[in-house]
């Protein structure tokens, strides 16, 4: 009888630190998740931060590019006067 109530308690105590040791290591775990997710989404705002900027350079350099061509044809017009 002795036996089978050492060997419950046991069980129950073993159950009870599973329990415990798993219900930490989740925390742990969801913890390290939120880290890497978050610091994904930091770099993903840093690249579509870019991605705008590249956009706005590239309206303003065919812009440019417009405006450079109209200087040059009025330049091949003096030249041929």
């Amino acid at each position: 009888m002795e036996t089978i109530i050492s060997t419950a308690i046991t069980a129950a105590v073993t159950l009870a630190i599973c329990l415990i040791s798993n219900r930490a290591q989740a925390k742990a775990t969801e913890a390290l998740i939120l880290h890497r997710l978050a610091e994904i989404e930091r770099k993903q705002d840093k690249h579509n931060n870019l991605i705008e900027r590249m956009t706005v350079v590239e309206i303003k350099e065919g812009e440019t590019r417009k405006d450079v061509d109209v200087l040059f044809g009025r330049i091949r017009e003096i030249e041929q006067k």
